[in-house]
């Protein structure tokens, strides 16, 4: 089964030579930070290029958005995370690869604290996701005795058999 991609929304394109970004190929327009400067790299080079030179914090900036996104809290802070990177090794191993690490909860009811986290690869951290308990009063019942009537295409006026 393939996953359906995310929709994501485009970067603006440079409209003058001015405007563009200083990567060799790319044509989307300069970044604007929160005061109004204008970066020499969009947003997108930008991204690209913090997660080549820091790493550990390209991925803290990343966690604390799912985080965010889902509404968990987090209380992790990137020296804390270094650290735990460093004794566990996650930045070597982490990927997109179904046996390539991931960083998962110990208490899903906990948030994301550095005593709360773990490593996991991604088939495990998909198996300890919300679970459907067998028994439950809100999955449909089914009749064991129901069948699926037969088609006959002789019966069928509009059939041109």
């Amino acid at each position: 089964m393939y996953r359906r991609k995310k929709r994501t929304r485009k970067a603006p394109k440079a409209r003058s030579k001015a405007e563009k970004c200083a990567s060799k190929y790319c044509r989307n327009r300069r970044a604007v930070n929160n005061t109004g400067r204008q970066l020499n790299l969009c947003w997108k080079c930008r991204s690209k290029q913090l997660k080549l030179r820091h790493p550990a914090t390209y991925v803290l900036n990343a966690l604390r958005q799912r985080a965010k996104k889902r509404q968990v809290p987090l209380t992790i802070t990137l020296a804390q995370f270094r650290q735990w990177c460093q004794e566990t090794g996650y930045l070597e191993t982490r990927g997109q690869n179904p046996d390539s690490s991931t960083i998962g909860r110990i208490n899903h009811n906990e948030g994301y604290h550095i005593w709360n986290i773990r490593i996991e690869s991604h088939a495990e951290n998909s198996a300890n996701g919300h679970t459907v308990p067998e028994n439950s009063e809100d999955e449909p019942q089914f009749d064991d005795d129901y069948r699926e009537p037969e088609y006959n295409p002789t019966s069928d006026p509009n059939s041109p058999f």
